[in-house]
Parts: structure tokens; C-alpha cells; sequence
């Protein structure tokens, strides 16, 4: 009875063993396997062809059950643009490939039913953005043979919905292409910022808005959209203020030390460095002000460094006057900064201060007296013959207080002429 017993229970311990191991059995031979790839397929011909690339980690295959409906999984590609599901129930099934939602698909882009699993490649297409990324220096919208590509940085991206498409690849003249693009409305291509560099003002319907830095485009399958990035230099715009000299007078003397005064305000787009020239055959030069670098004594200078967007600065320039030729001061700021930025308002760069000097020395020919200098001459004044006037009780002398010795030499000459006279008689008598 115990050897009975014993038999019993060790068929059941075997029977138990034999029911635990069933179930996966037969759990896997109730699955299947589905695989394929996802790639490319340019030419729409839906033959993986040599040059068409995968669609690497792009929206998934789902797989449902093609007779109930039910969502059984969803399988993303993997770095070769392949995509795997593995345990998949036994069951006629639905492949749906979402990639088809936002490419042109060109194969069947659903298969259902599929019985017993396999492979199912899908085959897509999208479009490509292709334009122009360089500097337009002279911003008329064409690529010239000396404007170069904008250099650092991708400068151009595309982005569709909240997704960065792949950097662009770069050709010749500035020539970028995005390829397999996503079709539709929903891209848009951004330009980055450059420094030194601004977006220039659109000149074609292709161009980026400037305002936005970026262009809404719509994509078809099989088509090429253009979209333009063109940048341009930033402007300047220096302006120079009321002129100065010191000290202030109404003329200078030659010998004089004087200081040229001129403010400069940076008004352009960005941080600069103005180039400045005083015109003409300067006079001796002295020194210049802080802040401001000689390039050419009395003549050529710029700033040390940058002004800030709205900064004014009081350029100074010493000199000592020694040429009655020169008459004026006339500071220009240049065309182009230190910086290569160009003036977009070139009315404003002019700073004129005239120069006036004391008598004798002009800066022109002395003026011509009206009446010729003439040698001093020595003049015999003729007076008219005395008023003689006798006044009661005077001396009979001429009120005009000339000397009495004409009259008594006059008198003189009488009384010797009567004495002679009156010897002249006696004689006569005695003879």
C-alpha cells in the first residue's frame, strides 16, 4: 500500500511539472515577428536605390490588430532606419507608417491585413529648401563674385513645427540645400544672427523678414522651395556736433595755442570706432586729446577704442597757429569706421571752424589803404603880416607878440641918416 501511495504521488509531482512548462510553449508559437525599413526613396520609384538614405529616428510603425482594432505597439527606427517588433500575437495585423503623415509616400504607406508577421519596407519622399546665404554688400539681392559666403555658424536653419532639420549642406557661392524635407506648410527657415552682420532688407519674394529672422515656407514632394539669407554690414551713423576752438576769441595771432573741439555721437547699429581726417596743410601739431590715436600727425586719428550705441565724445586736437594761409578747420568723419561698418548719412560728418586774425595778419593780402603813405616832409608855414594893434597907453608893439628889434633897427636907420645929414650942414656952413 505504501509503494502504491508512493507511485501516486510521484505521477502527480510529474504531471505538475509537465502543466508549469506548457504554457510558454505554447505562448511562443502563438507569436510572430514584423521588421522592414523605412528610407528615403527620391526617385519615387519604391526600390531602395544606392544614395537613398534612411529616415533615421523619425515618427514609428504602429501595429494594430486588423480584426478588432486594437492598438498592439508602435516601433521607432534605429540609427540604419530600421525598425523591429518582435512577440507580436499571432493574429492578422495592421502596419501603419506614420512617416506618411508628414512625407509623400511611396509605397503603401498601411498594410492590412498580414498574417504571420514578415518584412514591410516603406518607402517616403519630401521636398528640398534651397537659396543663397552670403554677405550682400551692396544689397541689391545678387550674388556677386567678391561678396562672400557669411563665414561661423550654420547661419541658416529649418525647422519644422518644433523640430530642427538637419544642418544644411554648404555648396559654392554661398549656395545651401536642405534635402528629404517634411512637406507642407508647417516649416519655416530661420537665419541666425552673425555678428557684424545684420539681415538685409528683402529685395526678392525669396528673402528672410529681417524683423523675424525667419521665412514661412510651404514644402511639396519631388519640388525645390528658395528661401534667400542675405546679410549686410551693420551702418554707422556718426554725427559731429557744433565745432569749438579754445580758448574762444574773436582773432588769434600767429604763435597762438589753440584746441579743435569736435563731439561725435555715435547714432549707427552697433558698437564703432569713427576714422576722422582734418583737411588741408595743418599747422604744427601738437597733441591730440584722451580717448583719440594719431594715425597721421595734425591730420589722420581715430579712437582708441568703440563707442557705445549713443555715446557722444569730444575729440581734441591741439595746434599751435603758424601759417596765415590757413583759415579754417574742417574735420571729416570717414565713410567707413575702423570697424568697416558704413555711414548711411554722410551729411552730418563735417565739422568747419573759421579762422580770423588780428590786424596784419589776414589770411588773405593785407587791404589797400585808400590813401598812399607818404614820406614825412618838412613844411615852411607862412604867417600872415601882424595885425599891429596899439592900444591906449601901450608900447605900440604888435599884439601879436612878434619881437620889436625890426623896429628898432628901422629906428636906427633913421637917426643915422638925420646925423648924417646934419654933418653934412655944419660943413657946408664952415666952409
Amino acid at each position: 500500500m505504501r509503494n502504491l501511495t508512493g507511485r501516486v504521488a510521484a505521477l502527480l509531482a510529474a504531471v505538475g511539472v509537465a502543466a508549469l512548462a506548457s504554457p510558454p510553449a505554447v505562448a511562443q508559437e502563438d507569436t510572430v515577428t514584423l521588421a522592414g525599413l523605412v528610407w528615403f526613396d527620391r526617385d519615387a520609384d519604391g526600390v531602395v536605390d544606392p544614395g537613398e538614405p534612411p529616415l533615421v529616428n523619425r515618427l514609428p510603425v504602429e501595429v494594430y490588430n486588423a480584426a478588432t482594432k486594437a492598438f498592439i505597439g508602435e516601433y521607432g527606427t534605429d540609427a540604419n532606419g530600421r525598425y523591429l517588433a518582435e512577440g507580436l500575437p499571432d493574429v492578422p495585423l495592421a502596419i501603419y507608417n506614420r512617416n506618411a503623415g508628414i512625407f509623400e509616400a511611396t509605397t503603401a504607406a498601411t498594410v492590412n491585413p498580414l498574417n504571420g508577421g514578415g518584412t514591410v519596407d516603406f518607402g517616403v519622399r519630401g521636398g528640398t529648401v534651397r537659396g543663397f546665404s552670403f554677405n550682400d554688400a551692396n544689397r541689391d539681392g545678387v550674388r556677386q563674385t567678391h561678396e562672400q559666403d557669411v563665414p561661423g555658424g550654420p547661419t541658416v536653419r529649418l525647422i519644422h513645427g518644433i523640430v530642427d532639420i538637419a544642418p544644411a549642406t554648404r555648396g559654392v557661392r554661398g549656395e545651401y540645400e536642405f534635402t528629404d524635407v517634411p512637406i507642407g506648410s508647417d516649416g519655416s527657415v530661420v537665419a541666425d544672427t552673425v555678428p557684424e552682420l545684420k539681415l538685409a532688407a528683402p529685395a526678392t519674394e525669396h528673402d528672410v523678414d529681417p524683423a523675424t529672422r525667419q521665412k514661412k515656407i510651404v514644402v511639396r514632394a519631388g519640388e525645390t522651395t528658395r528661401v534667400d539669407v542675405r546679410y549686410t554690414h551693420l551702418d554707422a551713423d556718426f554725427v559731429a556736433g557744433t565745432p569749438r576752438l579754445e580758448p574762444a576769441k574773436d582773432a588769434y595771432r600767429l604763435g597762438d595755442v589753440v584746441t579743435l573741439v569736435v563731439p561725435v555721437t555715435n547714432r549707427g547699429e552697433a558698437p564703432d570706432n569713427p576714422e576722422m581726417v582734418v583737411f588741408g596743410s595743418t599747422p604744427e601739431f601738437i597733441r591730440a586729446g584722451d580717448g583719440v590715436t594719431v594715425i597721421s600727425p595734425g591730420q589722420e586719428f581715430r579712437l582708441n577704442g568703440p563707442m557705445a550705441v549713443g555715446e557722444t565724445v569730444d575729440v581734441r586736437l591741439e595746434y599751435r597757429l603758424d601759417d596765415p594761409a590757413f583759415d579754417r578747420f574742417h574735420l571729416l568723419i570717414r565713410h567707413a569706421s575702423a570697424l568697416g561698418h558704413r555711414e548711411t548719412n554722410f551729411q552730418d560728418n563735417h565739422a568747419v571752424v573759421p579762422l580770423k586774425y588780428t590786424t596784419g595778419e589776414q589770411t588773405t593780402s593785407p587791404p589797400t589803404s585808400t590813401t598812399s603813405p607818404t614820406a614825412p616832409t618838412t613844411t615852411t608855414s607862412t604867417t600872415a603880416p601882424a595885425v599891429v594893434r596899439v592900444a591906449d597907453g601901450g608900447s605900440g608893439l604888435a599884439s601879436t607878440g612878434a619881437a620889436p628889434l625890426p623896429l628898432l633897427a628901422i629906428g636906427g636907420l633913421l637917426l643915422g641918416g638925420g646925423a648924417l645929414a646934419f654933418l653934412a650942414a655944419r660943413g657946408r656952413r664952415r666952409a
